[in-house]
């Protein structure tokens, strides 16, 4: 089965945030980057029935980044409705955040939440399942 890329994005206060989904087999790996230099933060695993994890990677000036803010946001809104196993990255500076800006994530990162809850609903797992033995 080829792979789908799908593409979100919203903006506020300056910026903006991009939600990259590509779904990968019955799979979803979701990148959301934005701002003036976007990089790799955080990552935050899901799947039905497990716990939710998030690592945070350090950042060269600030201790650990924080992007888990996004990913767990996301998460959360998408957690009850998930079918599937579910990688979230993120990573978003942008060059002299304001207090208005940071607090702008917040929202943001629900809509996105919102709107790949939308998807999912309407884009439900369909995948063959994997075949492990040959029929002899």
């Amino acid at each position: 089965m080829p792979e789908k890329t799908f593409k979100f994005t919203v903006a506020q206060s300056g910026y903006s945030l991009d939600m990259l989904v590509r779904q990968i087999g019955p799979d979803l790996l979701i990148s959301v980057t934005g701002g003036t230099n976007p990089h790799i933060g955080v990552v935050t695993t899901l799947a039905p029935g497990l716990k939710t994890q998030t690592v945070r990677f350090l950042s060269p000036h600030e201790g650990f980044h924080k992007e888990d803010l996004i990913t767990e946001r996301i998460a959360t809104k998408i957690s009850p409705s998930l079918t599937r196993n579910c990688v979230i990255t993120a990573g978003v500076h942008v060059n002299y955040i304001t207090k208005k800006q940071i607090a702008a994530a917040g929202p943001m990162s629900d809509k996105l939440g919102e709107q790949l809850l939308l998807w999912l609903k309407s884009h439900p797992e369909n995948t063959s399942k994997p075949i492990y033995k040959h029929p002899e």
